[in-house]
Parts: C-alpha cells; structure tokens; sequence
C-alpha cells in the first residue's frame, strides 16, 4: 500500500492531506478531506475527497474513495446580488 500511495503522488513533492473529518454510523466510516499539492510544471492543485468504508467483524471489507477537483472562482461572480432576488 505505502508504494501504492507513493507513486501516485511521485509527481507532487509537497502534497499534503488536510481538512480532514471523521465519523463512523454502524458498520460504516466516512473520512473527508482535502488534498492540496503543486504540479512538476508550477500548477496548484485542490481536490476535496471522501472515502466511504465497510466493516464487518473488525476488519475493511469494502473501501470506496471520491475525488472532486476544487476550481476556485470570485465568489462576487457566481453569487447573484441579493437585491435583485
């Protein structure tokens, strides 16, 4: 697993896991984050992800991840002017 998750990230020397949330319902966990990390060629990145997990007698028997490319915009520009609701 530790080659698996390097390799994936060989690319990304300064990825870092952050805003991290944790909670379990059940037999069911749930883990959100956010990855931020900058590109060989200089490009910043953001993901926010979720990782949905199933347990059954103690152990992970089913782990789903989700991952969503953050795109930052001017928040000024996709919020309509409340006067004019």
């Amino acid at each position: 697993m530790r080659e698996g998750l390097a390799g994936q990230f060989k690319g990304l020397p300064d990825v870092h896991y952050g805003e991290g949330r944790h909670f379990v319902s059940g037999n069911m966990g749930f883990s959100e984050w956010t990855v931020t990390a900058t590109t060989p060629v200089g490009v910043r990145v953001e993901v926010r992800g979720t990782d949905h997990y199933e347990f059954l007698d103690g152990k992970v028997i089913r782990k789903d991840s989700y991952w969503k490319i953050v795109e930052k915009q001017n928040c000024a520009q996709t919020v309509p002017n409340s006067s004019a609701l």
